[in-house]
C-alpha cells in the first residue's frame, strides 16, 4: 500500500511530542492529545466510556498511529453523569453530535487546523462515527471502524463519503454484519479480517495488527488531502 515517505515518517518519529489533557465545559469531555512536532495528519479516537476505565487497546492503536507520524486525539464523548446514567452510551445521535463538536474544537487548534483528519472507533462508538461522517459538513477524509456495530448506522452508511475500512475478527456473525455494511457504502471501502483473534483489542498482538491496518489506510487516503 502506498503511503508517506520514509523521510516523512522518520522526521515525525524523531520529533518531540506534546501531550495535553483537558476537560472542557459544558460537556465535560476529557481529551488526550499526542502530537509529533510536525504531524502528517490527525486521527480522532472517540470513546463513550471514561478513558481511565477503558482497556489499553485504544491507546495501543493511538501509539501505533503516532509512530506513523499522526497526531492522535482520544476524546471522551460523555460527562461522568451521563456515563453513570448508562443509556447515553447507546444514544448514537448524541454521540455523533459530540464527535462533530470535538472535531470542530480540534480544528481550531493552530497545530492541527490544516491537517487531514481521520476517525478510528470501535463497537457503538464506530457506529456514531459513521453517523457523524455521513453529515455534509464532516471534514473526515478516512474512517477505520474496528470490531464495529455497523448495523446501528445502516441508514446513514450510503451518505458516508470518506473511504472506510472495516476491521473485524474472524467470526461469522461479525463478518456478515460488516460485509452488509460494506455493501451499503457509496464510497471506497474495504474489509480486513483478523484471524485467530478472540481477545479483540485487549490483546497487544491484535491491537498491533489493527494499528498497522489503520495506519496503512490513513496514509493511503489522507495523503492526497495533505499533498493537495
Amino acid at each position: 500500500m502506498p503511503g508517506y515517505s520514509h523521510q516523512e515518517r522518520l522526521a515525525a518519529a524523531q520529533s518531540t511530542g506534546t501531550r495535553i489533557r483537558a476537560r472542557s465545559a459544558p460537556k465535560a469531555i476529557a481529551a488526550e492529545i499526542e502530537a509529533p512536532e510536525q504531524p502528517v495528519g490527525v486521527i480522532i479516537l472517540p470513546v463513550a466510556i471514561p478513558l481511565s476505565a477503558s482497556s489499553g487497546g485504544l491507546r495501543l492503536i493511538a501509539a501505533g498511529l503516532q509512530d506513523r507520524g499522526f497526531a492522535t486525539f482520544l476524546a471522551e464523548l460523555l460527562s461522568p453523569a451521563e456515563v453513570e446514567h448508562g443509556y447515553h452510551s447507546f444514544d448514537l445521535d448524541l454521540l455523533a453530535g459530540r464527535i462533530a463538536e470535538v472535531t470542530e474544537s480540534l480544528r481550531r487548534k493552530a497545530l492541527l487546523e490544516d491537517l487531514p483528519m481521520g476517525y478510528f472507533g470501535t463497537s457503538t462508538d464506530a457506529a456514531a462515527i459513521a453517523i457523524a461522517a455521513a453529515q455534509p459538513d464532516c471534514p473526515a477524509g478516512a474512517l477505520v471502524l474496528c470490531d464495529a456495530r455497523p448495523e446501528l448506522a445502516s441508514i446513514e452508511l450510503p451518505s458516508v463519503r470518506a473511504p472506510t475500512l472495516f476491521i473485524v475478527e474472524d467470526d461469522e456473525l461479525a463478518l456478515n454484519l460488516n460485509r452488509s455494511a460494506l455493501a451499503r457504502l457509496c464510497c471506497p471501502g474495504h474489509l480486513a479480517v483478523l484471524h485467530d483473534a478472540g481477545k479483540g483489542l485487549a490483546s497487544p498482538e491484535i491491537a498491533s495488527q489493527a494499528a498497522r491496518l489503520a495506519g496503512d489506510w490513513f496514509e493511503t487516503h489522507l495523503r492526497g488531502e495533505r499533498d493537495g
